[in-house]
């Protein structure tokens, strides 16, 4: 028999992966559910707004949803800011002739979530090439901004309260950052009109490509946010997944979204066809999948983040990603996080 704990996980899972198949926020939290373990594992990950308005069965959390409620609004309300300010900012490129497309939050919470408030958003994120870079600061320098912080492949700005981040690539990590050529995938862009203006954004099956690469490369599949993200494509099947396959073969990225699908699959007991079909995976490496679920749900072992950084070589598909990806687990800030979690003295 499972423990409350591990029913109210179960849960929780389900009805994640509900609403990524229906866009429907949780509309009922049932009686037997573990009310201090839903409340720390709603707040740990940021899911406020897909709860806020659900009915309490049991009437444990009657102190609690207003505070769920408060924060969907905060959260409604920093979106709409984003919003609009990035329509703005569109406009401004749109007038000298600069290409450029919204990525991930501002796309996610104004396309493909049921509502903006049930998508939590840090900052803004928007993709240019890296031959307008001068001409981009030129512009926003004119208009009294300039960044607050300049990191090798992007720029970070803070305008009326909005984090803007300014990608002149793609991806950060050296190992992988060749893969995408952001020049074609501009040329893809298309115009997402919404209720404050018009954005451009990526083709579906780009966008999917680069969620499952920043989750994967930059946050280890770690942000549980990021892998409902990915669930809301995994749901689509009127994307081209051919297309997306063909990409992740000819750019030797297979196993890494093979691992990134089905852990996403297996998390939300989604059980979508296209994932064994275009990006099937080993039994024998199945235990790798499990060894990203279990960090949402109980303390990670040092046997389990071993084998996290295993899963990690494994998805280096090249001699020089293998090298580089290994080499950077004895950087200082990995061989600090070691320290804190399995040798801290008590």
């Amino acid at each position: 028999m499972s423990s409350p704990e591990q029913q109210t996980h179960q849960w929780l899972r389900e009805s994640l992966g509900e609403y990524a198949r229906t866009r429907r926020a949780i509309a009922c939290i049932p009686a037997e559910i573990e009310a201090d373990i839903l409340c720390r594992w709603v707040e740990a990950h940021g899911l406020e707004g897909l709860f806020y308005q659900a009915q309490d069965a049991g009437g444990s959390l009657v102190a609690i949803l207003p505070r769920w409620r408060q924060k969907a609004m905060a959260d409604l309300f920093t979106n709409l800011r984003a919003l609009r300010l990035t329509v703005q900012l569109f406009n401004l490129f749109d007038t000298t002739g600069i290409e450029a497309v919204a990525m991930r939050g501002v796309v996610l919470a104004n396309r493909d979530y049921g509502s903006p408030e049930e998508r939590s958003m840090r900052d803004v994120d928007i993709l240019l090439h890296a031959d307008a870079r001068s001409a981009v600061l030129r512009n926003l320098t004119l208009t009294g901004h300039t960044p607050i912080e300049r990191l090798r492949s992007q720029e970070v700005y803070k305008i009326d309260g909005v984090v803007l981040e300014l990608h002149w690539s793609l991806l950060t990590a050296k190992r992988y950052r060749n893969c995408i050529d952001e020049g074609a995938w501009l040329k893809l862009r298309s115009p997402l009109q919404t209720q404050d203006g018009r954005l451009y954004v990526l083709p579906r099956e780009n966008e999917l490509i680069g969620l499952v690469l920043h989750a994967f490369i930059h946050h280890e599949l770690g942000i549980l946010r990021q892998l409902l993200d990915i669930a809301l494509f995994i749901t689509d099947e009127k994307l081209d997944w051919p297309r997306v396959a063909k990409w992740c073969h000819d750019t030797r990225l297979t196993r890494m979204f093979a691992l990134s699908l089905h852990l996403v699959d297996e998390l939300f007991y989604l059980e979508a066809e296209v994932v064994s079909r275009h990006f099937p995976l080993p039994a024998a490496d199945a235990k790798r999948v499990q060894a990203w679920i279990a960090p949402f749900f109980s303390r990670v072992e040092l046997g389990n983040y071993l084998q996290l950084k295993g899963n990690m070589l494994y998805a280096a598909e090249t001699p020089e990603r293998l090298f580089r990806q290994a080499l950077g687990f004895f950087s200082a800030s990995e061989l600090r996080d070691v320290r804190r979690r399995y040798f801290r003295t008590p």
